[in-house]
């Protein structure tokens, strides 16, 4: 059972990360009193899968108000909950974490409210039995402005519904291979206006070739009357023949 009577020995408490086995919830408090001792958290993260996340969660103070909280393999419901959290336009990530690469993680964002909503994923799980109808519910769908996705996880993109006012999107590329897997699907992105390709790691440069990333984006965002601008960060360095990229978008550099 997690320990509540931490908020009391710890008034300041900021960041709080929940780790280990399996867990049940949280220990019975009286819940007047744990509002009245339990700090404002500015991130609340859970890496237990094995978990009570409804016991849990249900138990911690405030949860509505806490900037950042992030969940592993979350229960449905609390999924529900979480994005309950967020108001106004929403930006989505569909990434790979830093350092683990089975995994897959789902990141909503309201920046009007600053709060942000991650569950983290088996990737083998979110092939299978993906909660695809709470991810892409209509009313979070609708209002996802931007879209960051990794580019290695294109294969995911048949899970996606369509994004009707999502007007950015941004690539993360980790290296030359992960253009190499192309989308089996198209994007559904009605609004879009921009798209940004960058590398994963901010400071480490990645080299790929121009017709590759055209073939990988005609395949992603398809083609369109009116192209997006492709801004193109510093941190990837284009090598081969960039005619064909650049007469099908309006390319920058961006910085």
């Amino acid at each position: 059972m997690f320990p509540l009577g931490l908020f009391r020995h710890f008034p300041a408490l900021s960041i709080l990360s929940v780790h280990g086995g399996p867990c049940l919830g949280a220990e019975p408090s009286d819940a007047t009193a744990r509002q009245a001792i339990a700090p404002q958290l500015a991130a609340f993260a859970v890496e237990v899968i094995q978990c009570d996340h409804l016991a849990l969660f249900g138990a911690v103070p405030h949860l509505a108000s806490i900037p950042a909280v992030k969940c592993r393999e979350p229960h449905i419901d609390l999924m529900r909950i979480l994005l309950d959290h967020l108001y106004g336009p929403l930006e989505l990530g569909v990434m790979l974490p830093t350092y683990w690469e089975n995994e897959i993680e789902v990141a909503f964002s309201a920046p009007k409210s600053e709060r942000l909503r991650v569950f983290v994923e088996d990737s083998t799980r979110i092939q299978s039995d993906w909660p695809r109808d709470i991810v892409f519910a209509p009313d979070l769908a609708e209002r996802v402005t931007a879209l960051r996705l990794t580019a290695s996880l294109a294969y995911l993109v048949p899970l996606f519904a369509e994004l009707p006012t999502c007007t950015t999107l941004s690539l993360q590329v980790g290296n030359k291979d992960d253009l190499l897997g192309l989308p089996p699907a198209t994007l559904a992105l009605p609004a879009l206006k921009s798209v940004v390709v960058r590398s994963r790691a901010e400071h480490v440069p990645v080299i790929i070739s121009a017709e590759t990333l055209r073939e990988f984006l005609v395949c992603l965002v398809g083609t369109r009357t009116v192209q997006p601008t492709l801004h193109i960060e510093d941190s990837l360095v284009l090598t081969g023949d960039s005619a064909a990229l650049m007469r099908d978008y309006a390319v920058e550099r961006a910085h």
